[in-house]
């Protein structure tokens, strides 16, 4: 980073607020009839010719300034409150990032710096008036993606910053973590190496705040809290699994503990997108909602399966390229949310059943919305949302001395060791204990059992193609259904359509059973065998 960025490393970032009221003094005071030498704003001098050099010099006095311009990937960013997005319910209160727009940077020039050029009278002499910042200067600016001198954003902040190392930052903008932390309040000291005691005394505020909550397990409250702590440690987290809280009736709480995770981390509600049934649509809100860098992000009362490929990279790849709505760019953002989805009896399918963790809240009555609480717990968050944010910091502390307590989970190796194990050690169970179920339960996996156990029926070992099965099963029978439930359609079972699914099963192990592509190479055509380990004697077999 350059010395002019520098200059924003040390800028207190309270707020984009604050720097909004010094924006708009600088124009107040641009308006009046003031002497140049009152104007504080350095002042950029205007050439034919030599836009790139008004470009640069704009840029340092924008970074001067203090504004809070930041790269977001591809993407040029200011950090605003209450930015409205399509698809995204979010609290009026929220810090979000907002791409930049022309007449956006137009304001920002004018308030950062004084534009003047050089003027030749008729007398032969030249006289330096003030001039407007260039209508052309935004549109250039903009235009220099991966060349902006601004620093670079990977998340917001609304809670102190707490690095692995146990360094934390608790306002303005953190170059190692790349976030902006917009802490409101001050969360008072934080043990650097708390004792087991302390690290014991901080869980019990956590355990009473969802004392209201009937949970079906032990690990469903192992869960609940383990995604609280992800909500506060999620800026320097590189990756993370999702969490799903899901009942068997309406009224359960569901919305409530999702809430939780977000007044922990934020003092608001979650970011709720609506899912909508179609891929691409889903993908435009979710890249909306990546984008504008919402802390945390809740797929609220989802009534059909979750399944998305576009959340699969989110939750395991520290950037993707996201769908932007109105747009058909795909820009290229680092992912630093937290993702939540509710539902009533959730499925979680595909392979965000391994990348999501489920929360079962069973509150035993058919009515539960007629209960009565001894408190709100998400009121009683807000009001206690200093000590329970500390809590959660000094568990994260002692933490970084616990042992390993489990073998990592797969692409979340630094979640495991930040989140899972010290709460493990503390006694709690495992919040991964759900994932067991995720994956007997899967839909996607239950009917591929059935076509590779149908398949293994009807041929044994031996080797068919596409074509000869569909005619082997025939109208009716076990064999039928399972391919029709897989690659059926309005003229029967698809033959491309079943191709492409058993291409995609090829050597996935299903219990014993797993499908071979045997390939006639002279024929150019392939055949299909279901093996099973246990009779087969494949290396490693049961």
């Amino acid at each position: 980073m350059s010395g002019a960025s520098g200059v924003l490393t040390v800028v207190d970032l309270k707020s984009a607020r604050d720097l909004d009221r010094t924006a708009r003094e600088a124009r107040r005071r641009g308006r009046a009839s003031d002497p140049p030498g009152d104007d504080p704003r350095p002042e950029i001098v205007v050439r034919k010719g030599r836009i790139h050099e008004t470009a640069d010099a704009a840029e340092a006095a924008l970074l001067a300034k203090g504004l809070p311009f930041y790269a977001r990937g591809d993407v040029l960013v200011r950090l605003a409150f209450g930015a409205k997005t399509a698809g995204v319910r979010r609290d009026d209160a929220m810090p979000s990032l907002v791409p930049a727009t022309g007449p956006m940077l137009l304001e920002a020039f004018e308030a950062s710096a004084r534009f003047v050029a050089a003027f030749k009278l008729k007398d032969g002499r030249t006289e330096v008036r003030p001039v407007g910042c260039p209508p052309q200067l935004p549109a250039v600016y903009l235009g220099r993606v991966g060349r902006w001198d601004v620093p670079a954003v990977r998340a917001v902040a609304c809670v102190p910053v707490l690095h692995p190392d146990g360094t934390i930052v608790r306002e303005g903008y953190d170059p190692r973590s790349r976030a902006v932390v917009c802490a409101s309040v001050d969360f008072g000291p934080i043990p650097s190496e708390p004792t087991r005691a302390q690290a014991e005394e901080a869980l019990q505020p956590l355990r009473a705040l969802l004392d209201g909550f009937r949970f079906v397990d032990n690990s469903d409250e192992a869960t609940a809290i383990a995604a609280m702590l992800t909500a506060v440690l999620r800026p320097s987290l590189g990756t993370a699994p999702g969490f799903g809280f899901t009942a068997p009736v309406r009224g359960s709480g569901k919305s409530k503990a999702a809430d939780l995770c977000s007044v922990v981390a934020t003092d608001r509600p979650a970011a709720a997108v609506a899912w909508p049934p179609k891929e691409e649509e889903a993908e435009k809100r979710l890249g909306a909602a990546l984008l504008a860098g919402d802390p945390v992000i809740c797929l609220d009362n989802l009534e059909t399966p979750l399944r998305s490929a576009a959340l699969n990279s989110a939750l395991t790849q520290d950037s993707v390229a996201i769908r932007v709505l109105g747009s058909s760019n795909m820009p290229r953002v680092q992912v630093a949310s937290l993702f939540l989805a509710t539902g009533n009896n959730l499925v979680i399918q595909g392979d965000l059943s391994r990348r999501f963790l489920l929360c079962h809240i069973d509150p035993g009555m058919e009515r539960p919305e007629t209960r009565e609480f001894k408190f709100c717990p998400v009121a009683w968050a807000r009001e206690h949302r200093v000590e329970l944010v500390r809590a959660l910091l000094t568990i994260a502390q002692w933490g970084r001395s616990v042992p390993q307590q489990r073998p990592p989970l797969g692409s979340f190796e630094d979640w495991s060791r930040r989140v899972r194990d010290p709460l493990i050690a503390l006694g709690l169970a495992d919040p991964c204990a759900s994932l067991d179920t995720l994956h007997r339960e899967d839909p996607e996996r239950e009917a591929a059992m059935e076509v590779l156990n149908e398949w293994r029926r009807a041929f044994g070992d031996r080797a068919v193609s596409v074509s000869d099965a569909i005619v082997e099963a025939g109208r009716d029978g076990p064999l039928r259904g399972a391919l029709d439930a897989v690659a059926g359609g309005p003229g029967g079972i698809n033959p491309r359509r079943l191709g492409r699914y058993l291409l995609r099963q090829r050597d996935r192990l299903f219990g014993s059973l797993v499908v071979r592509q045997h390939r006639d190479l002279a024929g150019n055509s392939a055949a299909w065998a279901v093996d099973d380990r246990r009779v087969s004697g494949f290396p490693g077999s049961d």
